[in-house]
């Protein structure tokens, strides 16, 4: 981000990177120097960026407005073209002036860099004596055009309450209509007025001919738009928003709809492109029947469930993202270990009658039967949907397990509890099915959906002939074992279970009946038998889980330094959300993969309990489990880790403890000084020395170098024994020399060999890096840029005494103001965009509120705090909160702040990374205290604001030790709920050792069974848990493997 400390005028900063004059369209050279004491635009783009193309008429138009208005405003084009010519085309369209191009481009890069633009557009608006006003104002030119002049704070503030109350009071007419523009056209071109819509549940679809996604979404709408009006939702319709630039691929891609659109280069498009932030193409904006945006993830929900998504609400919403999203909620749900536990108290001592309603009747394709003929039987409730996919790929297994059960002569019977939506459908699904059903939108259906708490699709619920929950979702266990699992008790399946891990081979794992190969990222089949005999890791990976990313990173290197080794594969087991997100995902990877939303994905996540993504499983060259802990092995140790047995990493473990100085430096006995000057490296020994990861032209690093620099001459200057060792990660000898000329410490010589073995030794995923060496050779700090950056010299010697020092004095010179204000910044928002200063916090209770919308437990958490805070604010406590966004996008900071009745950090602003980082925020919503002198009392208010609301005020320590003695007198689980509601609900884990119930959000406390064994343990008694402790002891004898891997520091083997 932009360093302003010094306020320098516009034209020092452009004369700084070599640039004296400017251009405009007539060759006119200008000044730079004309530019002071205005407010200038740096326009930062491109020539043929199709983002850079729509945007310039928005600015073009602004900007000549503000000029007939003889305002004191410039636009100046930084562009990032490569050629000059293609510069020399774009001036002759544009009014403004322009950045001289060079050959090295050096002025345009420097400028990018130093104002932090990641992406094209980028427009940054400077004030009249320097200083940086907006970072990027695309979407506030786009929105407000000249309007947003003169760009100030309360400016802004005014425009933020002026869009806050036009998003509050969206409606379809508000979207759609512009001025005499009124009507959407057909194919045909008709058009039909708006008004017609309003009232409908509308789908905006922004898509381009051009974008291969779009292309390959679009049958999907079309299948969606048709089974939608083919089901008597007549009033449901699409509006295509066109982002094509050439009206002919307009033509043609429209010309495949059956729905309606804005005309091409209709001046609307382009306002709803910015309304909505619309980044990427495809995308579905759903309108309620209210006007209202329902979700802006329309794609994501019908790739995923087609017409199923509809009517796209927030139930409908928080359900599917369930789905798709909680892989640990899925399948924990499905787990055959989850056995004999009583989902809901109010399903004990029941007979068929009582859970469907006495007298009524069963149907199936052989007539009806009354439900008293199902009593002293096991029941199996299948809950299923014929426009589900999951549902009609487990169907055969079912059929086929019916029907040997009714061979074998077995007392069961199956009830389909259907989910469709129609009549028809539900007739042409129950025609393939041998069961009985319960007739199509029974009374009694959506009582068993609430009763059975149906999360996912397909559910099959086993119930005792007591009509006790014996299953409370079947379907792993169908497809596992069959029809070998009846009686479906614990005993049988466990012994099932043990059967098949004592046989696990390769085949069994990757392979189903209609499946014995694996496909490459040109879905080329290879045959599981070709692997038989390696390594293998199986990747659990998702494209939308940023973990993954990153660990990818990690094993793309570990897969290709390994490439030679024959001996080891890698097998991809996609989460992602769609087909098109998969393919998307697997195009980066360079081995194998189970076909996307293949059945055999389950049982592979049931098998391994994988939970939290990434995950990686090695399976070694006899088919059995090496380690369940694949991710941390491969981050930790890389190629060094192969084969990942308990032997190797253990032997690794041992290597470690060796490390010295030398022996990181093993390649090389000198070091270079900044002149060229050989330096042994037994010089260092005995000395702290941190090893610097840098490249020349990485941002980051650029932004860290003076934090360091300081650092290392305050040290040296105080005699201090340290020493900072360059591991250049430049492309070339010339950058790192150049970069060398510039720095004060040493350098180890230029081999980039050496130095990405160095990077992946230390587990350095990201520059800058800092690896803190001690006197004695060992690592004492992994990365301490963070370290650096908060507290400099006085970090040294970077021991864990000093650290723990450090952390106290920080708390102790701690003050509002010193975390609140930055470089000018000295003042907050409220809801009604109106400015609030820091200074009038001060001597108060300041929660800061770390959140997210896009993050279920901050939406949860939310409605509790809020009354938690109206409660405190009408007893007249001295307490304030303050919102710190941790939104990845503009639209959803407005959304999850517009129900927010206190204060917040502007979107995006310096100030929010710099309490993330001081507050360590790895995790959200957190809730961090600050007391009326400026000190941290708590950075985990949120537990106790969950269970004690208003109660948990003041938050100081021995406040908070009081409430949690209160926790003592909580009821322990399993019990009713103890609420004066006298009800019986189900209690589900919250906090820790909370649970709450799911009605009422009353607390009580799990015992420490509960918290070991989780609900696999009911009913808690001593035979249980003895029977769980001798499972356990088994499979560890079972398995080769050891859980208990964790990181450490990274080596570098000689």
């Amino acid at each position: 981000m932009a360093n302003n400390d010094d306020n320098h005028a516009l034209s020092e900063l452009l004369s700084s990177n070599g640039t004296d004059f400017l251009i405009r369209n007539n060759n006119e050279e200008v000044l730079v120097s004309e530019l002071d004491n205005k407010i200038v635009g740096l326009y930062f783009s491109e020539n043929l960026g199709r983002r850079c193309k729509r945007f310039n008429p928005l600015l073009l138009n602004a900007y000549e407005k503000l000029k007939k208005k003889g305002m004191e405003f410039e636009v100046v084009l930084v562009s990032q073209d490569k050629t000059e010519t293609a510069i020399s085309e774009w001036l002759k369209e544009i009014p403004w002036l322009a950045l001289p191009f060079k050959e090295d481009r050096s002025s345009a890069v420097k400028l990018r860099r130093y104002f932090d633009v990641q992406t094209l557009p980028g427009l940054v608006i400077i004030g009249q004596n320097g200083e940086t006003l907006i970072h990027n104002a695309l979407r506030l030119i786009a929105q407000h055009g000249i309007r947003a002049y003169p760009f100030t704070p309360e400016k802004l503030a005014e425009l933020a309450e002026a869009d806050r109350t036009l998003r509050q009071g969206q409606t379809l007419k508000t979207l759609l209509v512009h001025e005499n523009l009124d009507f959407i056209v057909d194919n045909s071109g008709i058009r039909i007025n708006v008004v017609e819509l309003i009232g409908n549940p509308v789908l905006l679809f922004f898509s381009s001919g051009k974008s291969p996604e779009s292309q390959k979404f679009l049958p999907k709408l079309i299948q969606m738009y048709k089974e939608l009006k083919n089901t008597h939702y007549e009033d449901f319709e699409v509006v295509f928003v066109s982002n094509d630039l050439e009206r002919r691929n307009f033509v043609e891609h429209f010309s495949q709809m059956p729905w309606y659109c804005l005309p091409y280069e209709d001046i609307r498009i382009s306002y709803l492109n910015w309304y909505f932030y619309i980044e990427k193409l495809p995308t579905v904006v759903v309108i309620g029947n209210g006007g209202e945006t329902v979700t802006t993830e329309g794609v994501e929900m019908i790739s995923a469930h087609g017409a199923d998504a509809f009517p796209f609400d927030e139930d409908r919403t928080m359900i599917l993202r369930e789905v798709i999203q909680s892989p640990r909620k899925r399948f924990k749900t499905e787990n055959y270990k989850y056995n004999d536990h009583r989902l809901r108290s109010d399903a004990q001592d029941e007979t068929s009658s009582s859970i469907f309603l006495p007298g009524d009747y069963l149907i199936s394709n052989y007539g009806k039967i009354l439900v008293s003929e199902l009593d002293n039987k096991i029941v199996g409730l299948y809950f299923s949907k014929s426009s589900d996919e999951s549902c009609r790929r487990f169907n055969p297994s079912l059929i086929k397990t019916y029907y040997e059960l009714k061979r074998m002569g077995k007392d069961c019977e199956v009830v389909l509890i259907s989910q469709d939506l129609s009549k028809t459908q539900f007739r042409e699904s129950l025609e393939t099915m041998p069961w009985l059903a319960l007739p199509f939108k029974h009374k009694a259906c959506a009582k068993l959906v609430h009763r059975y708490d149906l999360r996912v699709l397909p559910t099959l619920v086993i119930l005792r002939p007591d009509r006790e929950v014996l299953i409370p979702n079947a379907v792993g266990i169908i497809e596992d074992h069959g029809s070998s699992a009846y009686p479906f008790n614990s005993e049988r399946i466990t012994q099932l279970d043990r059967q098949l891990r004592e046989a696990q081979t390769l085949k069994y794992l990757l392979c189903s009946e209609e499946r014995d190969f694996l496909v490459d990222r040109f879905s080329a089949p290879q045959q599981v038998s070709d692997l038989v005999g390696t390594s293998v890791l199986i990747l659990f990976s998702a494209e939308h889980i940023p973990q993954c990313k990153t660990f990818l990173t990690e094993l793309i290197q570990t897969y290709d330094e390994l490439l030679e080794d024959e001996t080891f594969e890698v097998v991809f087991v996609s989460r992602d959300r769609d087909v098109r997100t998969f393919d998307r995902h697997f195009s980066k990877m360079n081995w194998l993969a189970v076909p996307y939303n293949d059945k055999r994905i389950r049982f592979l996540l049931r098998w391994f309990d994988i939970g939290d993504l990434p995950g990686a499983v090695v399976i070694g060259p006899s088919g059995k489990t090496t380690t369940l802990n694949g991710v941390n092995l491969v981050m930790e140790f890389g190629a060094h880790g192969f084969p990942f047995t308990s032997e190797r990493i253990s032997a690794l473990r041992e290597e470690r403890k060796k490390q010295t100085l030398s022996s990181i430096f093993a390649s090389t006995n000198y070091l270079f000084s900044k002149d060229m000057n050989e330096v042994p490296v037994s010089d260092l020994e005995k000395k702290p020395v941190g090893l610097y990861f840098s490249a020349a032209l990485d941002i980051n690093c650029d932004s860290f170098n003076p934090y360091l620099l300081k650092t290392y001459n305050g040290l040296r200057q105080d005699g201090m024994a340290f020493e900072v060792v360059l591991i250049s990660q430049d492309e070339s000898v010339l950058e790192f020399e150049e970069r060398l000329e510039a720095m004060p410490w040493l350098a180890m010589p230029f081999d980039k060999n050496i130095s990405n073995k160095l990077r992946k030794y230390f587990r350095i995923q990201s520059l800058p890096g800092l690896v803190i060496i001690g006197p004695n050779g060992k690592t004492l700090i992994n990365n301490a840029v963070d370290l650096i950056t908060k507290h400099g010299s006085r970090a040294y010697p970077f021991t864990p005494e000093k650290l723990t020092e450090l952390d106290k004095l920080r708390n102790e010179e701690q003050i509002l103001e010193k975390l609140l204000i930055s470089e000018g910044d000295d003042f907050l928002v409220k809801t009604s965009s109106s400015i609030e200063q820091v200074s009038n916090l001060v001597g108060k209770h300041v929660l800061l509120f770390f959140s997210a919308d896009h993050i279920p437990h901050s939406v949860t958490f939310l409605p509790k705090l809020i009354q938690a805070y109206n409660v405190l604010k009408a007893s007249l406590k001295v307490l304030e909160v303050v919102f710190v966004s941790c939104e990845l996008d503009h639209t959803k900071f407005i959304k999850h702040y517009a129900k927010m009745p206190w204060l917040a950090l502007p979107y995006d602003d310096q100030r929010i990374e710099s309490l993330k980082m001081w507050f360590d925020i790895k995790e959200l919503p957190r809730v961090v205290v600050i007391g009326p002198s400026g000190r941290t009392l708590t950075t985990d208010a949120l537990y106790m604001i969950s269970v004690h609301g208003a109660k948990a005020f003041p938050f100081d320590e021995a406040h908070l030790l009081s409430l949690r003695k209160e926790l003592t007198t909580l009821p322990r689980w399993p019990k009713k709920c103890w609420s004066e509601e006298k009800h019986e609900h189900l209690l589900v884990l919250a906090f820790e050792e909370l649970y709450e119930c799911s009605v009422c959000s009353a607390y009580g406390i799990w015992t420490r069974t509960v918290i070991e064994y989780g609900v696999n343990g009911y009913p808690f008694t001593p035979e249980r848990i003895n029977f769980l402790k001798e499972e356990e002891e088994a499979a560890r004898r079972n398995q080769t493997l050891s859980r208990e891997f964790t990181p450490g520091h990274g080596i570098l083997e000689k």
